[in-house]
This record gives structure tokens, C-alpha cells and sequence, in this order.
């Protein structure tokens, strides 16, 4: 056992290991370089672009962590783990986790649309999921709303994408309804033709198409 032990290239299996560890080193230190390179070009290529903020972050994120898994996974190999395994335990996992996370997957997806798709701006009037108000920030789980009595409304992402959006302020010109109350011994004629009038003289409102 001993004169087993004294023959053995404990020289070679320390040497072998020594560039494995250097070589992995050397994949880490690279990668962790590469990635910061191409998420500046990406940060770079989206504000060329005009992307939304939100959604480059978002995306430049979601680079962030798939670059660094690729880099992760390389620089195991090197070391001689069998990434094969390790890849099917991280599917299972992943898997596991957007099961368990499917709602907030679902705002996710949600928020990605409509801060790509834009029904609605920051600032624009909206009806939507039966709530009214101003649209004060668009998050990729919520979306803010601010009524018209100064309340804060704040509605997952995926009960707005599954609902009517109505935009008041998407159009430059609008029609407005008045209701207005005449009593039943008026002169209907009359009184339609004075809110006619009342209604041309006012400065915004446009000539054509005419007040009705």
C-alpha cells in the first residue's frame, strides 16, 4: 500500500488540477469581461433605439443573468463537472420556480407588453379594469394610476392586458357628451339651437366636425 502510494504521480494530478483551476480562472475572468462589454453595446444599441427605460433595463437584466449562467456553466466544465447533470438540475429548478411564480410571470409578460405595444403614456387619461385616471408609472408588475380625486390606484399588469383599454387622450380631438336637462314644456328646437350657440362660441371647440 505504501510503495502505492510513493509511485503515484502525485505531481501530474496536482499539475492537471493546477491548469484546470487556471484555465477556469482565465474562462471566469474573460466571460465576467465579455459580459459587461456587450451589456454596455446593448445599453448603448437601446438608447440609440429610443427604448423605453423600463424595458431596456428589463431586457439588459435578463442578459445580465443568461451571460453569466453561460459563463458559470464554461468555466464548471473546465473544471471537469459534468454540466450536463448540472444543466437538467437547473431546468427542473427553473421550472419548479416559474411554476410556483406563474402570477408574477404572468405581470411580467404583461408589463413587457405594454411598455412595448404603449396603449398608454405616462400622464394619459385612461378607463382601464374599470378604474379611471391618470397613468402616473407603467412597472413590469403594476401599473399606477392616479384618479381624478388625487387617489392612487395601483392594478397588476395582467388584469390590465386582459381587460378593454379605453384611452380619452390617444386622439388629439375628443367629443364630449353634455348632459343637459330642459323641462318637458320647453321648446326642444329652441333649446337645441342655444347650446348650439353657446357651444360655437366657446374657443375649443372645433368648427368641423360641428357640435351636435
Amino acid at each position: 500500500m505504501l510503495d502505492t502510494l510513493a509511485t503515484f504521480d502525485w505531481t501530474g494530478l496536482l499539475t492537471g488540477w493546477g491548469l484546470r483551476l487556471a484555465g477556469a480562472l482565465v474562462i471566469a475572468l474573460v466571460g465576467l469581461w465579455l459580459v459587461r462589454w456587450a451589456l454596455r453595446l446593448l445599453g448603448g444599441v437601446f438608447r440609440r433605439a429610443g427604448t423605453d427605460t423600463m424595458l431596456a433595463q428589463f431586457l439588459i437584466n435578463v442578459g445580465r443573468a443568461v451571460l453569466l449562467l453561460l459563463v458559470g456553466v464554461a468555466a464548471l466544465d473546465q473544471l471537469g463537472v459534468p454540466t450536463t447533470s448540472l444543466l437538467a438540475v437547473l431546468g427542473a429548478t427553473g421550472l419548479a420556480i416559474a411554476l410556483a411564480l406563474r402570477d408574477s410571470l404572468s405581470n411580467i409578460a404583461s408589463g413587457v407588453m405594454l411598455i412595448t405595444l404603449r396603449p398608454f403614456r405616462t400622464g394619459d387619461v385612461v378607463q382601464i379594469a374599470g378604474q379611471e385616471g391618470f397613468v402616473e408609472q407603467v412597472r413590469i408588475f403594476q401599473t399606477v394610476l392616479r384618479t381624478f380625486s388625487n387617489h392612487e390606484i395601483t392594478l397588476p399588469n395582467s388584469q390590465i392586458t386582459a381587460s378593454p383599454i379605453i384611452n380619452f387622450t390617444a386622439r388629439g380631438q375628443r367629443r364630449i357628451e353634455v348632459p343637459v336637462g330642459v323641462s318637458y314644456n320647453a321648446d326642444v328646437a329652441r333649446a337645441r339651437e342655444v347650446l348650439q350657440a353657446v357651444a360655437r362660441g366657446h374657443e375649443k371647440v372645433l368648427e368641423d366636425p360641428p357640435c351636435e
